[in-house]
Parts: C-alpha cells; sequence; structure tokens
C-alpha cells in the first residue's frame, strides 16, 4: 500500500505541473492579446509555447484523471447491461487498453531515444529537442498502464461482492 501511496503522490504532483502549465498559457495568451491589440506588438513564441503546453496539460494529468475515475465516459449501452456482463466488459476493455498502452509507452521509448540518439529538433521559432515533446507520451502511457492495472485488480475484487455492488466499482484502489 505505500508504494501506491507514493504513486498517488507523483500522479498528484504531475496534475499539479499540469495545473501551473495551464495557469501559465492562460496568462501568456491573455499578455499576448493584449501585447498584440493594444501595444501592436505580438509575441511570436507564445503560439508556439501553447501548442507544447496543450500536449503536457493532457499527457500530465491523464493518470490523475484516471486514478479518480473523472474521465469522459461513454455509457450508453454500458449502462444497460447486467452487472455481470458490465463487469465482464470492464474488465476485457480495461485488459485492450492496458495492453495498448503498453505498446504505446514502448514505441514512445523508442522514438524518444532515437531522437536523442540523433540530435533531433523541431523546425519552429523556438527549435525544441523533439526528445522533450515525445518524451511526455511514454511516461504519461506508463502511468495509464499502472492506472489501469489497479482498475482491472479493483473489477476482479469487485466479483466476489454481489451484483448490486458491483455498479460501485469503479477501479480506484
Amino acid at each position: 500500500m505505500k508504494l501506491w501511496s507514493i504513486f498517488d503522490r507523483a500522479t498528484d504532483v504531475l496534475a499539479i505541473a499540469g495545473a501551473v502549465i495551464l495557469t501559465y498559457t492562460i496568462v501568456a495568451i491573455s499578455y499576448d492579446v493584449f501585447s498584440r491589440y493594444l501595444l501592436n506588438r505580438p509575441l511570436l513564441w507564445v503560439f508556439e509555447t501553447g501548442e507544447y503546453a496543450l500536449l503536457y496539460i493532457t499527457y500530465l494529468g491523464a493518470a490523475w484523471v484516471m486514478r479518480d475515475d473523472k474521465h469522459i465516459k461513454v455509457d450508453v449501452v454500458l449502462n444497460r447491461l447486467p452487472p455481470k456482463v458490465k463487469l465482464w466488459v470492464s474488465i476485457i476493455t480495461s485488459i485492450i487498453v492496458a495492453a495498448s498502452l503498453l505498446l504505446v509507452t514502448w514505441a514512445g521509448i523508442n522514438i524518444t531515444l532515437y531522437s536523442i540518439e540523433h540530435h533531433l529538433f523541431y523546425h519552429s521559432i523556438m527549435r525544441p529537442p523533439k526528445a522533450i515533446m515525445t518524451g511526455i507520451v511514454p511516461l504519461a502511457c506508463l502511468l495509464l498502464f499502472i492506472q489501469f492495472l489497479r482498475r482491472i485488480y479493483a473489477y476482479f475484487k469487485g466479483w466476489e461482492v454481489s451484483p448490486e455492488e458491483t455498479d460501485e466499482v469503479k477501479g480506484v484502489g
């Protein structure tokens, strides 16, 4: 349980980092609008950093959102299924997603290492190293993979409770 506590704290820290980046983006874009329209001096770097920030905001908060089951769901069909079938569908889809995340993690690590080895940069105003942009993907996917393993474990634990209680199983460990 201590390991999960450390993992949860790490996802909290990453989510806070995403929130800080979001705050920076809001302030920078607001300042750019002010500078562009009132001072006639646009800031060229704001648009590019905003693009990169969107990537980081999404990936830094993903595991935290998944842990608390706050993500968007389309469960119209799932909610109409009997509890045991619903549980099986949730288990199977979680296994498929976990396997997919593991593949994306592996591919992301390889792409990031390739970018580092070949000193690849984006062709843009700021010219950031590609590894900085691609490196967040395998990290976030690995954390999401772990969250899905937790969810699968919780679903199997939910199998032991009555069918009425299985609706309450959220996958949070």
